[in-house]
């Protein structure tokens, strides 16, 4: 008897390691852009923010998009990050949200704590956006947008979500991507890069010429 439970608990578990990839696999590959809304929809959007130049860049890029259609917007903040949030001129952005979630790894910080702080950050952020349930992810490469992207594919994975990311590799990434972008490459559903010598790396990805 023993044995027939341990089997059928087997059985099981192979079951669901075998729909959950094939769920991944569907999820990766199909294009959300053949669900998206209309074009008169507004689209929740949220944009993740970061130290140095990952917020002036991303910014730019979002000050060229239609506000009332890319509305309400989501700023994700790290909680250590103190400088982004006065670099959004709210004049520019009069509807945008605020949220902040915890910083998945510090400079300097030691591997197991960086793993707790990655596994908190992670959990906030599945919970974020679970709560805002935002169908357009856009951003650029801080190491905040890596909990972020990867609970909305957890999300598009189990829930059936439908949510599409937008990364935008760092100008400063001229040969190599940054370690957030080599993570959000295979679930992204559009990658661009700003060099020429990635895009020929990365074929997949799309190149758009500097934005600088």
């Amino acid at each position: 008897r023993t044995i027939r439970v341990i089997s059928m608990i087997l059985v099981a578990l192979f079951s669901i390691g075998v729909i959950l990839t094939a769920r991944i696999i569907y999820c990766i590959y199909y294009d959300p852009v053949r669900c998206r809304s209309s074009p008169s929809t507004a689209v929740c959007t949220m944009a993740v923010l970061g130290s140095g130049g990952h917020t002036s860049e991303l910014i730019s890029v979002l000050r060229v998009l239609r506000q009332e259609r890319y509305s309400p917007l989501h700023f994700a903040i790290a909680e250590s990050d103190h400088i982004s949030r006065s670099r959004v001129n709210l004049k520019d952005f009069p509807t945008c949200n605020f949220h902040i979630i915890p910083r998945s790894r510090s400079v300097g910080q030691s591997f197991p704590s960086s793993l707790l702080s990655a596994l908190k950050s992670t959990i906030s952020s599945i919970k974020l956006v679970y709560l805002l349930n935002p169908e357009l992810i856009i951003c650029n490469g801080p190491g905040t947008c890596v909990p972020i992207c990867l609970s909305a594919f957890i999300l598009r994975v189990c829930l059936a979500r439908k949510n599409k990311i937008i990364f935008i590799e760092s100008f400063c990434r001229v040969n190599t991507l940054s370690l957030s972008g080599r993570i959000i490459y295979p679930i992204a559903s559009s990658f661009y890069v700003q060099w020429p010598e990635l895009h020929l790396q990365y074929p997949s990805a799309k190149y758009i010429g500097t934005l600088c």
